[in-house]
């Protein structure tokens, strides 16, 4: 359920490669969303000039099927390093390498006004970057709220362009806050607009779980990398299963 009186939500992608990017654009297609603004790397700007600032998401589960987003309906793009569009977001998802949670975490927390009510959503691998986030956010944003979140899809940005292709189906698993009754409903609302954009999503109370789950399947991703063929056809045989055993 989600609080029909909360406003449509501006949400904020920090990092926007092959996974925020992807996420952000299916949810455009939700009326609970407001705006999306995806924070990247020049080589997207660039790539949006040669591509008359059309992204195209594509979902390769589903034969190709592919659907065009203009820059500037519902969404921009900045590539030039500045987070001040963050200010206004209420959603802001954190996309980036865990080398630079901190770094990152703090140069948001030096744009964001201490009365911000932001619910920040880590959207990345590993264990620790949602606590080292709530450390940054805790002396002077109290009211921030960090939620650890676990990505369950695969998602590709071809090479040159931009053209975002989904190529292993699933959503999103969202931690559940368990005090804020503001955060809860912006979770509800982001888990509906990933659905409804075709990632199907939830909230649970128990994401560090999943999380460690996850961390245990990416240990495959080397193997997976040099063997050319999809992870879930890698887990159907046992030759493979044993090779990941191994890595654990």
């Amino acid at each position: 359920k989600y609080a029909s009186d909360l406003k449509p939500l501006n949400v904020g992608i920090v990092g926007a490669g092959a996974v925020g990017t992807f996420a952000g654009i299916r949810m455009l297609e939700s009326p609970l969303i407001n705006n999306v603004v995806l924070i990247g790397r020049e080589s997207l700007m660039k790539a949006l000039e040669r591509n008359d600032n059309i992204i195209t998401v594509k979902d390769n589960t589903k034969g190709g099927q592919k659907k065009d987003f203009l820059v500037g309906e519902k969404f921009n793009v900045i590539c030039d390093g500045s987070l001040e569009s963050l200010r206004s977001c209420d959603v802001i998802i954190l996309s980036v390498k865990s080398n630079v949670t901190e770094d990152v975490g703090e140069s948001i927390a030096e744009v964001l006004p201490p009365t911000s009510s932001a619910s920040i959503l880590s959207f990345q691998n590993g264990i620790r970057n949602p606590e080292r986030l709530r450390v940054i956010f805790a002396s002077n944003h109290p009211n921030v709220n960090v939620v650890a979140s676990v990505v369950a899809f695969a998602s590709e940005w071809e090479a040159g362009g931009t053209t975002f292709a989904l190529n292993f189906p699933g959503g999103c698993i969202l931690e559940k806050p368990r005090e804020s009754r503001q955060a809860q409903q912006k979770n509800a609302i982001i888990v509906k607009a990933l659905s409804n954009g075709g990632l199907k999503s939830k909230q649970t109370t128990r994401i560090e779980s999943i999380m460690y789950a996850k961390l245990l399947i990416n240990l495959i991703n080397p193997v997976n990398a040099l063997s050319g063929v999809t992870v879930p056809k890698m887990f159907a045989q046992r030759g493979y299963r044993l090779v990941l055993a191994a890595a654990i």
